[in-house]
């Protein structure tokens, strides 16, 4: 489920959703802009509420990133189980985020829950994070938990959870 597109192997590029974004479904992906990405999403931003109740990958922007995912910002509110993010829910081994930002609050009701991205396999370069994040395990101001690489990256927003919890 997306606010723009549900499934993207293409590209997505200068696109903005305003409206919220919500799913019910266990095992969804639910983003603002993609539910699930394997191509390339560009200068894009999310504004309108994401909620993944029962979702497995909720992200401000991208549910589940397996692409690129390049100068997009979420500013409102993600809301999900496990593997939320303000920008991305789970970025698999074939993603990239680079240039992102998320001023939004990211709540995981469970574990991997992240300002930027849940659960990372890949890559994340240049992003911050803005908003209070608050899940129960892996919680982290950039990354919840992290298998990749992450490069000049910056958190100034709250982070609480219950263990394993880092700015």
């Amino acid at each position: 489920t997306g606010g723009i597109v549900g499934c993207n192997d293409g590209t997505v590029a200068n696109c903005t959703n305003e409206g919220a974004v919500t799913s019910d479904t266990y095992y969804s992906y639910v983003g603002g802009i993609v539910g699930d990405n394997s191509g390339a999403v560009t200068n894009c931003s999310n504004s309108g509420t994401v909620t993944g109740t029962k979702s497995r990958y909720a992200g401000g922007v991208v549910g589940f990133n397996n692409g690129t995912v390049t100068n997009c910002c979420n500013s409102r509110t993600v809301t999900g189980d496990n593997n939320v993010g303000g920008i991305v829910g789970d970025n698999g081994d074939g993603g990239a985020i680079t240039n992102c930002s998320n001023s939004g609050n990211v709540i995981g009701e469970g574990d991997y829950v992240g300002g930027i991205i849940g659960l990372n396999y890949a890559t994340v370069m240049n992003c911050s994070n803005f908003g209070a994040v608050t899940g129960d395990g892996y919680v982290g101001g950039i990354v919840g938990r992290n298998w990749g690489t992450v490069t000049n990256c910056s958190n100034s927003g709250n982070v609480t959870g219950n263990k394993y919890v880092g700015g």
